[in-house]
């Protein structure tokens, strides 16, 4: 190391003298067999051109460090850390809702094609979840609503609604039919607010409600008779 920003210091504790040399290499992480293979890594030119790294500071406290490594034809490879231990700490938090959560969550992309499904999506669909990655939203839609769903979706992604609520019928892998309340809102770019990248939707099976539903109908239908 012949170099470190003075935001090493304010960010990790660790003064300039600490990190120069082979400094750095010792004090990165409480894994000294890592942090060679890191070092090693570096010298030999194979360490990524972007990572995330958990950093651990004099003080003792966890950062997550995005790096982007830059190399340069006199062996110069310059290394930017930008902390983004919050972002982290709420994507772990959000992540174990979503797999905790009893409700179907999926996003899609523009075009209606899975980008990612919870494990509920795939345990009641009885779909794994790597088949679902390769399928459109449509293909779990009863045949005869498939039009109708797909063109509410196409007026919300045109007219730019934020959020709107449907309930039809899907179909599992073994052909169950399964009534779900669907609540789609539109998922934007993290770094284009105006770039509407898919959908994010929580799904609920809401058959018992539906079956009821129609029974009592029927019933009410008998009594007219």
């Amino acid at each position: 190391i012949i170099f470190v920003s003075k935001n090493f210091e304010r960010l990790l504790g660790y003064t300039e003298e600490e990190l120069m040399g082979i400094g750095w290499w010792k004090l990165r992480s409480d894994d000294p067999n890592y942090n060679l293979k890191v070092r090693e890594s570096v010298i030999n030119k194979t360490i990524p051109n972007t990572s995330m790294e958990k950093i651990i500071d004099k003080h003792g406290n966890l950062h997550w460090i995005q790096w982007q490594n830059n190399f340069f034809d006199n062996d110069m490879i310059v290394g930017i850390g930008v902390d983004v231990t919050d972002k982290k700490e709420i994507e772990e938090r959000y992540q174990h809702i979503v797999e905790s959560a009893s409700d179907i969550i999926f996003t899609t992309d523009s075009e209606g094609y899975f980008v990612f499904v919870n494990e509920v999506g795939a345990r009641i669909s009885g779909y794994s979840i790597g088949e679902l990655l390769d399928m459109s939203f449509e293909q779990l839609v009863r045949p005869d609503h498939r039009r109708k769903v797909t063109a509410m979706y196409e007026r919300q992604l045109r007219s730019q609604t934020e959020e709107s609520y449907s309930e039809f019928p899907i179909l599992t892998k073994s052909g169950i039919e399964i009534w779900v309340g669907q609540s789609a809102r539109l998922y934007h770019d993290e770094h284009n607010p105006e770039l509407i990248k898919g959908f994010y939707a929580i799904c609920r099976d809401i058959t018992e409600r539906i079956v009821a539903e129609q029974q009592l109908k029927l019933y009410n239908q008998k009594l007219k008779l």
